[in-house]
């Protein structure tokens, strides 16, 4: 996903009067006061609640006491992410999704002070807040959901930024698959040591970066063996195996039947 903030800020909040943009606005009210007019409607603000305005959409702000909110801004450069997001709702309780909660005040917290590597964390951490968004709006759509099964879920508790930026990482495999990933380079994407890592993303995903880059070769691999449009060859390139009998022993080794083998499977389906 490929996104850009333009504004961050944690502040009492002005009057503003009706307009619009082309990047997307999200709001979350700190403390309760005023209305927040959007599309259209106009929603009191309340304490732990978010306000979305999609680009285009007619919005504005109206104090009436000290309504404090952090806000934001920013542009998301994706069409699958776009749609998705077309289908989050104007207002909804940050509350009651406490993981999403704290993602946003993390954005806050790393953008407003500035520190190094900051431009990192508040954009991991916005990704992630999208992705959930995504997944509690849209429940039964993903537009990578036949890439890759979903193997672990993504815990509810993270210990720090550093946490955030290794979960993050998963969008970095997925994109880099096809190449050699090693424990040096993602280690050093999250600036921490290479014990300290695997550590840390056993404990987030469940097991090793290398069995969990492994899992998602073989996955990807599955999918393009069904789509039957490449070569065995061509497919052992495309998911990283630098050769085809490393490719079919390890295939055989997580799925009990050779790449051929499970084609012919299916095929005959």
């Amino acid at each position: 996903m490929n996104i850009h903030i333009v504004w961050i800020i944690d502040h009492i909040a002005n009057t503003v009067a009706s307009h619009t943009h082309d990047f997307y606005q999200m709001i979350f009210c700190t403390k309760k006061g005023g209305t927040i007019s959007v599309d259209g409607k106009v929603y009191e603000a309340k304490q732990d609640y978010a306000y979305f305005v999609k680009p285009g959409t007619i919005h504005s702000i109206t104090q009436n006491r000290e309504m404090k909110t952090i806000d934001l801004k920013f542009y998301v450069h994706d069409a699958d992410a776009q749609k998705f997001l077309s289908n989050v709702p104007h207002q909804f309780q940050l509350g009651d999704i406490p993981f999403m909660k704290m993602l946003f005040q993390t954005i806050a917290k790393e953008g407003i002070e500035s520190k190094i590597y900051c431009n990192e964390s508040t954009t991991s951490a916005l990704k992630l807040l999208l992705i959930k968004m995504i997944h509690e709006f849209n429940p039964s759509s993903s537009p990578h959901a036949h890439d890759y099964r979903v193997f672990y879920e993504l815990p509810e508790q993270i210990k720090n930024n550093t946490d955030i930026m290794i979960l993050d990482l998963k969008n970095y495999i997925e994109e880099n698959i096809n190449k050699n990933i090693t424990l040096e380079e993602l280690s050093a994407r999250v600036h921490i040591n290479k014990t300290y890592f695997v550590k840390r993303f056993k404990i987030l995903f469940g097991v090793t970066p290398i069995r969990f880059i492994m899992n998602m070769r073989i996955e990807k691999s599955k999918q393009l063996i069904l789509d039957n449009s490449l070569s065995m060859q061509q497919i052992a390139e495309a998911v990283g195996f630098n050769s085809l009998h490393y490719f079919s022993a390890a295939f055989k080794q997580s799925e009990g039947v050779s790449p051929t083998e499970y084609y012919k499977c299916f095929d005959k389906q």
